[in-house]
């Protein structure tokens, strides 16, 4: 379910305030749990000592907190599950300064998670699991979103179609597209 359906919305805009400060992030949110090993995995040995961490990511929700860290006023765009996570990965969101008013809760659908295993600093493995992100449709994201936005940032991990709409959606209505490989 959306929780806003009332395009256009960003927040803490006041009156008389131009689009030129306004920035549309359409991108996944996840939770990402970073496990750092500080001794090797042999076989017959079931668990090996290290840390493990939960944090927020996603790159739309990465970007997304960094323009608010910046004073930018930003809406993201993207779909998490209804699940824990996709609840504490929404508050975690709304924390950060984002509007989250366009971030869809998907019925049945797992929040993202990626599990990455980490020593000396290098990524050893990841295993992920995007099966909400998959649910980012174009119809989640209205063009009037697009037309009231300085520019939209684009998630290149966004499904085809949505990236395909997005970028149409910029050219046709003139606004600037930035792509986050």
């Amino acid at each position: 379910a959306v929780v806003s359906t009332q395009s256009g919305h960003y927040g803490r805009e006041s009156k008389g305030e131009s689009k030129d400060n306004k920035v549309l992030v359409v991108g996944a949110v996840n939770v990402d749990i970073l496990c750092t090993k500080h001794e090797e995995i042999t076989i017959g040995k079931d668990l090996a000592q290290g840390n493990i961490q939960h944090v927020m990511g996603g790159v739309g929700r990465n970007v997304a907190e960094c323009l608010a860290k910046q004073g930018i006023k930003c809406a993201l765009i993207s779909v998490v599950g209804d699940d824990n996570l996709g609840r504490l990965a929404l508050e975690c969101c709304k924390e950060s300064g984002m509007d989250t008013t366009r971030i869809v809760a998907q019925p049945g659908a797992s929040t993202p998670v990626a599990q990455l295993t980490i020593k000396d600093g290098d990524v050893l493995e990841g295993i992920c699991n995007f099966s909400a992100h998959s649910h980012l449709a174009p119809s989640l994201i209205p063009e009037a979103d697009i037309a009231s936005s300085r520019f939209v940032v684009l998630d290149c991990d966004t499904p085809v179609q949505t990236g395909l709409y997005v970028a149409e959606s910029c050219s046709r209505l003139s606004v600037p597209l930035i792509l986050e490989p």
